[in-house]
């Protein structure tokens, strides 16, 4: 099913029958709900997901992939030529670009699964984009934003902010850091800012960097990799522990750098 959801569609699956025993809600059409969708619907489940927002869009920045979700995902249907020319190779490096260790690949697991190297890096949005279309259509209800839910011995009701009310069998909170499944079960999470602050930038295949080769390298305040990407390398730099930093990757010349130190 397509991102591209209406007020009419929704209110056509709001009311198609539901399979008491098996109904499975799920809050949240981010990454991790649409998994949670796909791994119930091959196990047999009557699956309906739940996103406040008006669409399941496809959006986020890179991320990497290794050998146990990409045989989830492959589970699941997910285009795997989407990752396939992501595969990475990984060297740890001290801030003066000395090697510290390298992550071999596994020939045994390789053999077993048919997929090469352990780590792959791809772009978040087209992760999502590829599983959303995996969905049968009526699962998705989009504009459904919860408010609470009861539970009693057979079942959870679920009271949406819209006034609906809907009975399922599981319920399962997939809708993000914010959760309300999970702050109606564990109390108010208390989130706090930890100081840790991320860049990330994009640039072209540069000189002295062999294609699907990354590097990790980092002192004892920052950290910055460069990482193979399945459409485009990937820099990123990131400080630990502090809540202010000067980033030193700012385009192809500064990505040279990430190879060799850290500052």
């Amino acid at each position: 099913m397509s991102s591209l959801n209406t007020d009419n569609v929704a209110k056509q699956n709001a009311s198609r029958s539901w399979t008491p025993g098996k109904r499975v809600a799920i809050i949240g059409g981010g990454p991790g709900g649409i998994s949670s969708a796909l791994a119930f619907l091959k196990r047999g489940f009557d699956v309906r997901l739940y996103e406040k927002q008006a669409a399941c869009k496809p959006i986020g920045g890179a991320v990497l992939l290794n050998t146990p979700v990409l045989l989830i995902l492959r589970h699941y249907g997910f285009d795997m030529s989407l990752a396939v020319d992501g595969v990475t190779n990984v060297d740890f490096q001290n801030r003066h670009g000395m090697a510290r260790t390298r992550q071999p690949f596994h020939s045994i697991v390789e053999a077993r699964t048919g997929i090469k190297g352990w780590n792959y890096g791809v772009l978040r949005s087209s992760v999502m984009k590829n599983l959303l279309t995996l969905l049968p259509e009526g699962v998705i209800q989009v504009n459904y934003g919860l408010d609470h839910f009861i539970e009693d011995d057979k079942g959870v009701d679920l009271h949406f902010t819209n006034g609906e009310v809907h009975r399922t069998d599981i319920l399962v909170g997939a809708d993000g850091i914010r959760s309300e499944v999970s702050k109606q079960l564990f109390g108010d999470p208390q989130l706090f800012h930890t100081g840790l602050r991320l860049w990330l930038a994009y640039c072209d295949h540069f000189e002295g960097i062999p294609p699907n080769w990354g590097y990790v390298s980092h002192s004892r305040f920052h950290q910055g990799e460069l990482l193979s990407h399945a459409s485009r390398r990937q820099a990123g730099v990131r400080m630990v522990g502090h809540g202010k930093i000067v980033p030193y990757s700012t385009g192809p010349i500064g990505c040279q750098a990430t190879r060799h130190r850290a500052p």
